[in-house]
């Protein structure tokens, strides 16, 4: 949602001006990169923590979000930012971080 909002902004731009070079256009991924990339690279840790649980991991860690407290918690998310939530989780559930350590404390600490 919000990267569709910069890439329109940019092409506008871009139509304004009438140019649609290389360098106008790069505008929307300075943009991303500033407004959104750093929650993508903290996205795909946690993903590569996740990718390596086994079956068994999963089952537990569904188990340990498998409550009201963190329901109500992770429904006040933003698509565009999904690690906004962890700091609460993890809080909630401390028990989570044996799952990744370093990756999930990361999360916390920003």
């Amino acid at each position: 949602q919000e990267g569709a909002k910069l890439a329109a902004k940019t092409i506008a731009s871009a139509f304004a001006e009438s140019s649609l070079s290389e360098g106008t256009l790069r505008r929307y991924e300075r943009e991303w990169r500033s407004g959104l990339g750093r929650e993508i690279e903290r996205a795909y840790r946690v993903r590569k923590a996740f990718l390596k649980l086994d079956d068994e991991d999963l089952t537990d860690v569904g188990r340990m979000l498998d409550r009201e407290d963190i329901r109500a918690v992770l429904c006040t998310g933003d698509i565009d930012h999904p690690t906004t939530l962890a700091p609460t989780v993890l809080r909630k559930v401390p028990g989570l971080l044996r799952f990744s350590p370093q990756v999930l404390s990361s999360l916390v600490m920003g």
